[in-house]
């Protein structure tokens, strides 16, 4: 009986124990997977940003656009490059994992951009809203929120 009972005990301490473990090696993950996609957008990558989505990525922008599919998430980021130089600072607030290699990564950002041609600067900030999906070891997004405002 005292085996069985002390059996329980470890068994619960170990599961207690392994979600927390599960979020700290997702933390890095997260970081590593955050700095690539600033990386990306600070020097105008398109192409760099559409191969960090899905094929059929969904991506709606605080404006209340959606864009399906990396190519055409991609064509989106290629024509605001075109207008603006942008620096974006992105901050994880929140990471959730999900079963089957999936995780819910919210936070905050802050675009300053500059329109190319009359020099007009823009900051916009607000909370974004992020499905990661892990596939043939790699994180990529099938899903993206912004909202504007914080």
């Amino acid at each position: 009986m005292k085996n069985t009972i002390r059996f329980a005990l470890l068994s619960v301490i170990l599961l207690a124990t392994l979600p927390r473990a599960a979020a700290q090696d997702y933390s890095k993950e997260v970081a590593a997977f955050t700095q690539t996609f600033t990386r990306h957008y600070n020097l105008g990558d398109a192409s760099g940003l559409k191969g960090l989505f899905w094929s059929e990525a969904v991506r709606a922008d605080p404006d209340g656009n959606t864009f399906e599919g990396a190519a055409a998430i991609g064509t989106q980021y290629a024509g605001f490059f075109q207008a603006f130089t942008a620096q974006v600072d992105l901050r994880v607030v929140k990471i959730t994992a999900l079963p089957d290699n999936q995780m819910i990564v919210s936070g905050t950002y802050t675009v300053q951009a500059t329109e190319k041609v009359t020099g007009d600067a823009i900051l916009q900030s607000g909370k974004y809203l992020n499905t990661l999906v892990k596939k043939d070891g790699a994180w990529k997004i099938g899903r993206m929120v912004l909202a504007a405002g914080e």
